[in-house]
């Protein structure tokens, strides 16, 4: 007869995570992808410290290519390509 509660209780709970597991599962199918909430605040590197802001903003600069070296990588690759052209 103990056996049986314990069963009951094992199936609830099982079933409680295979319902929480579907609603996931549909609320990533049914809802847009990058969406960000209406209270979204955008990352204040002045919050981080100073090591991961310097961080943060090296890996800015090489996603949009104005680091440092961009500019003269830039000049060689494209003396590179003018003297290959003649």
């Amino acid at each position: 007869m103990t056996g049986d509660i314990w069963g009951y209780i094992h199936l609830t709970i099982f079933l409680y995570h295979v319902f929480l597991i579907i609603a996931s599962h549909l609320k990533c199918m049914l809802s847009e992808p990058g969406v960000l909430p209406k209270d979204y605040e955008e990352l204040d590197s002045s919050k981080l410290p100073h090591e991961l802001s310097l961080a943060l903003q090296t890996i800015q600069n090489e996603l949009m290519g104005t680091g440092p070296d961009h500019n003269t990588q830039m000049a060689s690759a494209s003396t590179e390509i003018s003297m290959s052209c003649k």
